[in-house]
């Protein structure tokens, strides 16, 4: 590294486990992470994201497709790229997400400087192994390239143009990932500052990643995180809420007698004051782990800042959300280039209370994996393989395929190959177009949407799948039904799924005037 900058911001330290070692690791990880990914069953933000690429015909109607989603395109992109190019089924989506997840691993067992024992638990904790691993989203994506960076960041100076474009690809990765993004910005800029021909190309970058980013968000028909005026999140509710979701990220601890585990807490039920001290506990803790390289206390404490903010303003729910806390502390650490504090129980310059701490962290969230594992493999994540299995076994797939329940009907989609008919909608789709007018309030009920299609009265006969029993539905009147131009026989129910909207219920509905038409023949 160039004298210019070491005595403002040493690189990073690179630490290199042995090869051996790495891929003996990687082994355990696929062995455990391909036969699980065949047991989950994909849910609507997996299915949303495949579909817009499936059946995005241009990279012109990708853009358009992506306007309401809220979420920069580089994911959608790679799905677009790999269902025209390789297949449009549903394996491109998973083994594409699991290239990605197994890169980091590698890339977080090689260089990262923790000692093997913490990699081993935190390659087979909750968030590597679960989290961001079986359910396939863009934060993979976005873990992987932060790696990328640590490990391009051993050589600051040198990698500068790499690092900047890497910034430029988090930012259009998700938005979260933009906080990290900023902060190896403020680490990084110290370092580059005393020379403009490094600093400015440097920032460009990760300004033009920026603004791409927000051009790609803003979508002035809706308002896809929720995020309140700053008027109504000035609240003690929220800030607490978002105080919560920083403890959550380190003890992602599910309740266990829950209905559903995922995205369930155990800290929720225990008081505000054993929360908040919890809270102040795991946001100081972190400074003393990391305190010798304040380049690596500023990445941390500027990309938490902002995703606490975020949570202040969205109060978004969701495990995916508060994991990153832990995600940015390990990418502080690597940066730190020294874990002697969160690791060594003894010896100069070690923190016994910090690496009994750390380490008892590391086992609750491979505890927590573990138990997520099983109970995927118990329980369908969601019903709509299920479903579409049981139609296409059947031969009812030569059918219309209709679908009530719009936010329930991508994971069907992705499963059958093909668009389906959306009742919500009256229209032939598969992904979901957040529009305020396609979820109303409240739901208009199944005999109403039968009414009122064009597109079902034509047809003689089609199979009706729908997240609720039509039995059960409000307003179901079954005067209504029999009355009017559809006669429908229940055939078989996909319920317990973990995904509460993605159970699924099949009927097979026949039109009445063409059977009275043929009555009369």
């Amino acid at each position: 590294m160039t004298n210019e900058s070491s005595h403002i911001a040493p690189s990073v330290k690179m630490t290199i486990t042995p090869l051996r070692y790495v891929l003996s690791v990687m082994g355990g990880y696929l062995a455990i992470s391909i036969p699980s990914l065949f047991a989950h069953s994909i849910w609507l933000d997996e299915a949303q994201a495949l579909l817009i690429g499936r059946d995005s015909d241009s990279l012109g109607a990708l853009y358009d497709h992506m306007r309401l989603e809220g979420h920069p395109l580089l994911w959608n992109l790679l799905l677009f790229v790999v269902t025209h190019t390789v297949t449009h089924t549903y394996a491109a989506l998973q083994v594409l997400h699991l290239m990605i997840c197994t890169t980091s691993v590698y890339l977080f067992v090689r260089y990262s400087p923790f000692r093997l024992p913490a990699k081993i638990l935190i390659v087979f904790g909750y968030y590597l192994l679960f989290e961001y691993n079986l359910i396939s989203r863009s934060y993979a994506l976005g873990i992987l390239l932060l790696f990328i960076c640590c490990v391009l960041m051993s050589h600051p100076v040198k990698y500068r143009y790499w690092i900047g474009a890497v910034l430029f690809l988090m930012c259009n990765t998700h938005l979260l990932f933009a906080f990290a993004a900023t902060g190896i910005f403020l680490y990084l800029a110290p370092v580059y500052g005393r020379r403009p021909r490094y600093l400015i190309p440097f920032a460009l970058m990760y300004l033009a990643g920026l603004i791409c980013l927000i051009i790609q968000i803003y979508a002035p028909a809706t308002d896809p995180y929720n995020v309140q005026g700053i008027g109504r999140w000035m609240s003690h509710a929220n800030f607490s809420f978002a105080a919560s979701g920083l403890v959550k990220g380190w003890l992602p601890v599910p309740r266990i007698n829950a209905e559903r585990f995922w995205n369930t807490y155990w800290l929720d039920s225990t008081g505000p004051v054993f929360r908040g001290m919890l809270f102040v506990l795991l946001l100081i803790l972190p400074a003393l782990a990391i305190r010798r390289r304040r380049s690596a206390l500023v990445f941390y404490y500027s990309s938490l800042a902002l995703l606490l903010i975020f949570l202040v303003g969205s109060q978004r729910i969701g495990t995916r959300f508060y994991g990153l806390v832990f995600i940015y502390f390990l990418a502080a650490c690597w940066m730190s280039g020294d874990t002697m504090r969160v690791e060594q129980l003894k010896g100069p310059g070690s923190r016994p209370v910090l690496a009994i701490g750390f380490y008892l962290v590391l086992i609750i969230q491979a505890g927590v994996g573990g138990y997520a594992l099983l109970e995927d493999f118990r329980r369908p994540f969601s019903q709509s393989r299920s479903a579409i299995h049981y139609i296409q076994t059947h031969g009812l797939d030569r059918h219309a395929i209709v679908v009530d329940g719009y936010n329930a009907g991508p994971g069907l989609s992705a499963y059958l190959g093909r668009p389906v008919f959306y009742l919500d909608t009256d229209s032939i789709g598969s992904y979901c177009s957040w529009k305020p007018e396609n979820f109303p309030i409240p739901r208009k009920t199944i005999a109403s949407e039968l009414i009122r299609s064009r597109y079902v009265k034509v047809l003689d006969s089609f199979v009706l799948i729908t997240n609720r029993p039509v039995e059960k539905d409000r307003g179901y009147s079954e005067e209504l039904l029999n009355n009017s131009l559809f006669r429908l026989q229940p055939l078989d129910s996909f319920t317990n799924a973990m995904v509460l909207s993605e159970n699924y219920f099949v009927y097979q509905v026949k039109n009445k005037s063409s059977m009275y038409a043929e009555v009369r023949k």
